[in-house]
């Protein structure tokens, strides 16, 4: 678990513009974009979880605390989820009750080099 990076969701918001570019199924979604596009900068980076299946290359960016979650008075009461399908990665948004984002799941392709570069400097 990493605890001392720097959050800025600006590479977040470029993912989904560049998406949205070539990614008909979210062209046809845009209360989806617009969503995301407004909740994105409000995060709050808590800390960056890997995963503990196995996988090598997908974490965890946590917003909300989800010790307990959906259970009564804890902070993480779950509604949906978002799924974009990026060039290099599959990001997946879990939304809150509230509307707030908290976590985005993030599953890099192994071919993505661009997003490699990223996953290796979250993970250190």
């Amino acid at each position: 678990m990493k605890t001392n990076f720097k959050f800025d969701p600006a590479w977040l918001l470029q993912v989904i513009e560049e998406t949205v570019a070539i990614d008909t199924y979210l062209q046809g979604q845009p209360e989806k974009v617009t969503f995301l596009k407004t909740k994105i900068p409000n995060c709050q980076l808590l800390y960056i979880r890997q995963n503990e299946d196995g996988f090598e290359n997908n974490i965890n960016l946590i917003f909300v605390d989800s010790i307990n979650a959906n259970q009564p008075g804890s902070d993480w009461q779950y509604k949906t989820s978002i799924k974009i399908e990026a060039v290099g990665a599959d990001l997946h948004f879990e939304i809150l009750t509230d509307d707030r984002i908290g976590e985005v799941e993030i599953w890099f392709h192994p071919e993505s080099k661009e997003l490699s570069k990223l996953y290796w400097l979250l993970k250190q």
